[in-house]
């Protein structure tokens, strides 16, 4: 069996640090501001900088990476006698993972066997990260790169993914929302429900109103749906665009109610914070599966 290689895109919200002592592949993402190209690597843009560039009024996009990306950043893994397993955006968010998949298939008809694994996480942010976690520990525990890929198959729809956001205005300029809703968003202090479905797309589940009903309204499907209910033991990720006070909020009434929770971590939200602007705080962790 060959040695495993992670890769993994900046979409999965993890630290610098943690692609470090775990020695995966780094492969950025771009993000475009006023015509400038950044690579999303923790260095030449920071969600600090992203932020503070929306609150000014700029509108940034991004670039999904092309197949050659992923090939280029691969192919020497390869030859050095590595197997890759790849964590990347749901393919209903993004076309990075057909363009991932097609690298792989290109490697594979250059050697002759499949070498480089792409499974479709169907997810977004830290829920991305909950599976890079998983797919390092079955790394850790020896798994070879086609098992890896196999368990992430049959395990991808446990990982829950609960979101809320608190500021309309970025989605109204972006053109995501109209007028009368981020005016009425903002009005009646309507946090949204949000949440992952089956084939990895964001959809509305419900609306709130002010922050402390929204939070609690996410630990309480957490509590519903997390594998073993209060006695949940595995670890919590906490996602958020430039609002720390919220994820620490809910990550107290996690506390407060998961005594065993394993461990829980917050992290910042990069590509996806493009799309929303501030004010979203995400929770993701192992539970019931997604059934529609």
């Amino acid at each position: 069996m060959r040695p495993v290689k992670l890769s993994a895109a900046t979409t999965v919200d993890m630290t610098r640090e943690y692609f470090d002592e775990n020695d995966i592949l780094l492969i950025p993402t771009i993000i475009i501001i006023d015509g400038e190209e950044y690579a999303d690597d923790y260095e030449q843009i920071t969600p600090r900088f992203l932020y503070d560039k929306i609150r000014e009024g700029k509108l940034p996009t991004t670039s999904g990476n092309g197949t050659m990306v992923y090939y280029e950043n691969w192919k020497k893994i390869v030859e050095d006698g590595y197997d890759i397993v790849h964590i990347d955006l749901s393919s209903g968010l993004s076309g990075t993972h057909n363009s991932a998949v097609m690298a792989a298939d290109m490697i594979e008809d250059e050697v002759g066997e499949k070498r480089v694994y792409v499974p479709d996480t169907l997810a977004a942010s830290s829920g991305e990260g909950l599976i890079l976690d998983y797919a390092n520990d079955l790394k850790n525990e020896g798994k070879s790169a086609s098992e890896i890929y196999d368990c992430i198959l049959k395990d991808r729809m446990k990982v829950n993914h609960w979101f809320t956001l608190s500021d309309f205005s970025h989605l109204f300029r972006g053109g995501r929302v109209s007028r009368t809703k981020m005016i009425l968003g903002a009005a009646l202090n309507i946090y949204p429900i949000m949440r992952m479905d089956i084939n990895g797309k964001l959809v509305q589940k419900k609306n709130t109103r002010g922050s402390k009903k929204a939070f609690k309204t996410l630990v309480d499907i957490m509590e519903k749906r997390a594998e073993c209910g209060k006695d949940y033991n595995k670890k919590v990720f906490i996602s958020h665009s430039d609002y720390i006070d919220g994820a620490k909020e809910v990550e107290k009434l996690i506390e407060e109610r998961f005594a065993n929770v394993k461990s829980i971590e917050i992290f910042d939200i990069h590509q996806i914070g493009v799309h929303t602007g501030p004010g979203t705080v995400s929770l993701f962790f192992w539970g019931e599966e997604r059934i529609d």
